[in-house]
């Protein structure tokens, strides 16, 4: 698992960082609230619904 964090400043971000983001479809989800986890195509969105996801994970 790799674990990406971009600049909250999106002037700060770099051109790879823009296409990791479109690329994973979650431009659009981080312009708007963070985190967001991907997945395997799957997306949470939210720091309430990824702990979620985690503690369900572990059950």
């Amino acid at each position: 698992m790799e674990i990406i964090t971009f600049p909250h400043d999106l002037n700060q971000w770099r051109e790879e960082d823009l296409t990791l983001a479109k690329t994973h479809n979650v431009f659009e989800d981080l312009q708007k609230t963070a985190p967001v986890l991907w997945l395997d195509g799957e997306k949470k969105i939210g720091y309430l619904r990824i702990r979620k996801w985690l503690q369900d994970a572990q059950k």
